[in-house]
């Protein structure tokens, strides 16, 4: 398991200077202060979201009858759980 800040999270755009743009990530913690672990694993799963949306691209890019995973039933298919969360990460965008 990971030790990274479970969601939801929310994103708002911050000041954009030269080549450079803040951004904030707000969550709700119960800690009143993070551990620096807990830091490190938020920037590691930050850092490898580009990576990670690649991936969700070529899988929600595979139908749903030709992967080896459970028959499409949408809530269950792992495709259409793809297809869904790209939906959501491109409409929040």
């Amino acid at each position: 398991m990971s030790a990274h800040t479970p969601g939801p999270w929310q994103v708002f755009p911050g000041l954009l200077s030269g080549y450079q743009q803040e951004v904030s990530i707000r969550f709700e913690s119960k800690e009143e202060r993070l551990e620096a672990a807990t830091i490190r694993a938020n920037a590691r799963l930050i850092a490898a979201a580009p990576e990670m949306y690649e991936q969700l691209v070529e899988w929600a890019a595979i139908d749903c009858d030709q992967h080896p995973y459970p028959p499409c039933q949408e809530a269950d298919c792992l495709s259409c759980s793809a297809r869904a969360l790209i939906a959501e990460i491109e409409d929040k965008s």
